[in-house]
């Protein structure tokens, strides 16, 4: 059966188990995250995701951060993301995404990080 085929044989709306990271390059934070993952095909190729999970960080928790960095306040944060993406083959995808971490105000601080840029997506 094609994947087209198959995707319209599976429930609608069953999330997926996704993980995944972003990683600083500019000695920034980094971070490693888990989440579910809801997709919605809007033509074969194209389509929409959303995800709502945790993450794990290597960024600031203190009161007092340097000028140029964020107090996060805890090291496990809350992790939302919503994207648009182009399947390349079966496999892998190319997505355009925005995620926001935050602690939801279970520690003292609550800066945040809201990220913007690409990613790329493999299916097994």
């Amino acid at each position: 059966a094609s994947r087209e085929k198959a995707s319209a044989d599976a429930p609608a709306f069953l999330p997926r188990l996704s993980i995944g990271g972003t990683l600083s390059t500019a000695g920034k934070t980094s971070h490693l995250h888990a989440r579910l993952t809801w997709t919605l095909d809007l033509t074969p190729k194209l389509f929409l995701e959303a995800g709502i999970g945790g993450a794990i960080h290597d960024g600031d928790t203190h009161r007092r951060a340097a000028p140029d960095r964020s107090a996060l306040g805890c090291t496990f944060l809350f992790r939302e993301n919503a994207g648009i993406g182009y399947r390349i083959t079966r496999n892998w995808s190319l997505i355009g995404t925005v995620e926001h971490l935050s602690n939801s105000g279970l520690c003292r601080k609550n800066r945040g990080l809201t990220n913007v840029g690409a990613m790329i997506g493999y299916t097994f």
